[in-house]
C-alpha cells in the first residue's frame, strides 16, 4: 500500500486549470486475486472524473500507458481476476471539464494475494485452520492483539482441542506448566508450516503462581486470560489485559464443546487466593475455579498479522 505522491506539473501548451489529484490514493490486497483501490476528493470545481491505469512492470507514465481499470467519479474500485503473486502498479489521473488530465504523480502498488485478508472478517467469523493436516474451526476474537493498535488478528479454537492438566505438580503456575509446554511444543508444531512462519510472538499479560506477581510472557500460542474472556473482576482475580470483542459481543463464546458435549475450559489466570487453582469457564459459561492438577478443556489461541495471512477459496487460513 502506498500513499499518493504529488509533484509539480511540467510545462505544456494547455493554459486552463487542471483538476486536483485525489488524496490518499491507496492499493491494498483484498480478496483472492483482487486489489482494492481507494481515494478521497477535495472540493474542486474543475474536476470531471478520475482515470486509473495499471501496469505490471512499472508505474504508467501517462493516461495511455497501460490498462485502464477505472474511469468515474467514485472513491473506490476493486480490481479483480488478477494473477496471484504479481505486483500491480497503479497511477491515477484526474480529468478536468476540458477533458485534460492532471499528470502530477499519484500512484500506488500492491501484490495480488491468494487469500481474503483477515482484516475484512468480524469477531465471531469462522476460520479453518489445519492441525496435522485436518481442518479445525477457529473464531475471530478481535483485530489488534495484544494491543488495539497492533496489526494482528487473534484466533481462538472454536471447540476444545483436548483435556489436560494445567500443571501436573498441582501449582497454579502457567509458565512452563503442562498445558503451556504442550501448546508451545506439540500443538504449535501441528500447524501448517506457512502458518507457523507468520504466527506472531505476543507479550501476554501474566500472573505468576505462588506470589502471584504480575508481569508478561512472550508466547506464540497460549490460553486466554480470565479478563480477556469477559470474566469481569472477581475476588482473587488479577486484571490481565482487556475483555476482547468476541466475548463482549457474544457471551455464548464463553461456552465450548468437547466431543459434542459442553465442557469446562481453562484460562491461564491463577486464582490468587490460593496456590493450586486456575480460573476456568464452566459448562454454562460462568467463571469458576479449576484445580491445576485436574484435566480441563484447552482452547488454543494465537495471533497472525492481518496483512500476511487470510482465507483461501475454501475458507482455510493460509499465509503469503
Amino acid at each position: 500500500m502506498a500513499d499518493c505522491i504529488m509533484m509539480r506539473r511540467g510545462g505544456g501548451q494547455y493554459q486552463g486549470t487542471l483538476a486536483r489529484q485525489p488524496a490518499r490514493f491507496t492499493a491494498q490486497a483484498d480478496n483472492a486475486g483482487q486489489i482494492r483501490l481507494t481515494w478521497s476528493w477535495e472540493e474542486d470545481p474543475n474536476r470531471d472524473s478520475l482515470l486509473i491505469v495499471r501496469r505490471t512492470d512499472r508505474f504508467p507514465q501517462n493516461p495511455q500507458d497501460g490498462t485502464q481499470v477505472y474511469q468515474g467519479t467514485g472513491t473506490e474500485k476493486i480490481d479483480s481476476s488478477l494473477v496471484v503473486g504479481t505486483v500491480y502498479y497503479y497511477r491515477a489521473f484526474a480529468r478536468n471539464k476540458d477533458q485534460k488530465y492532471q499528470n502530477a504523480y499519484c500512484q500506488a502498488a500492491a501484490t495480488a494475494l491468494p487469500f481474503r485478508g483477515l482484516h475484512y472478517l468480524n469477531p465471531g467469523d469462522v476460520v479453518k485452520v489445519l492441525e496435522s493436516g485436518v481442518e479445525q474451526e477457529y473464531l475471530v476474537v478481535c483485530h489488534g492483539y495484544p494491543q488495539p493498535d497492533d496489526g494482528a488478528t487473534l484466533l481462538l479454537r472454536r471447540h476444545i482441542h483436548s483435556r489436560r492438566a494445567m500443571n501436573s505438580g498441582g501449582q497454579n503456575e502457567y509458565n512452563g506448566g503442562a498445558a503451556d509446554s504442550w501448546l508451545t511444543g506439540t500443538f504449535f508444531s501441528s500447524l501448517s508450516e506457512d502458518v507457523q512462519a507468520v504466527v506472531k510472538s505476543c507479550s501476554i499479560p501474566y500472573t505468576g503462581g505462588g506470589s502471584h506477581v504480575q508481569g508478561a510472557l512472550e508466547r506464540k500460542v497460549f490460553l486466554l486470560s480470565a479478563t480477556e474472556v469477559g470474566g469481569g473482576s472477581l475476588a482473587d482475580m488479577n486484571l490481565e489485559g482487556r475483555a476482547l470483542d468476541l466475548f463482549l459481543q457474544d457471551p455464548e463464546a464463553q461456552k465450548a464443546l468437547y466431543n459434542g458435549a459442553a465442557q469446562i475450559w481453562t484460562t491461564r489466570s491463577p486464582k490468587t487466593g490460593g496456590a493450586n487453582a486456575f480460573w476456568a469457564l464452566q459448562t454454562d459459561g460462568s467463571m469458576g475455579e479449576q484445580v491445576a492438577s485436574r484435566a480441563a478443556g484447552i482452547r488454543p489461541a494465537f495471533a497472525v498479522p492481518s496483512h500476511k495471512a487470510g482465507l483461501n477459496a475454501q475458507g482455510v487460513l493460509i499465509a503469503e
